[in-house]
């Protein structure tokens, strides 16, 4: 498993806009050159919940699908994805992770 810290002193923001990114590193970073990738978000939900992302990815284009799963699907069905203990504003991206298999999993916290 490779892993990729995805700030330089500065935490990712889930919750600002799409185009912010400020004290990314690895912003070009090629993550996987596959034509998909499977991105796992997992906090701060009560399961696991899979989204399928077209490749290649790169850090930069990460975050942003990232950001809109979150604002667009997530915290739109609280219900669904079991959504506990958090609003968006508290939520970022710490870390990123890809395993062998192309499935990127991701380090949250807030």
């Amino acid at each position: 498993m490779k892993s990729f810290d995805v700030w330089d002193r500065r935490e990712v923001r889930v919750s600002v806009d799409q185009d912010h990114f400020e004290n990314l590193v690895n912003e070009d970073k090629i993550l996987t050159n596959d034509k998909w990738a499977t991105v796992e978000f997992d906090y701060p939900l009560s399961d696991t919940f899979s989204f399928k992302m077209r490749g290649p990815v790169t850090m930069k284009s990460l975050i942003k699908f990232v950001r809109k799963i979150y604002q667009e699907k997530i915290y739109k069905d609280c219900e669904k994805y079991g959504l506990w203990g958090h609003c968006i504003e508290d939520l970022v991206i710490e870390n990123v992770n890809v395993k062998r298999n192309g499935t990127i999993t991701l380090g949250i916290g807030s």
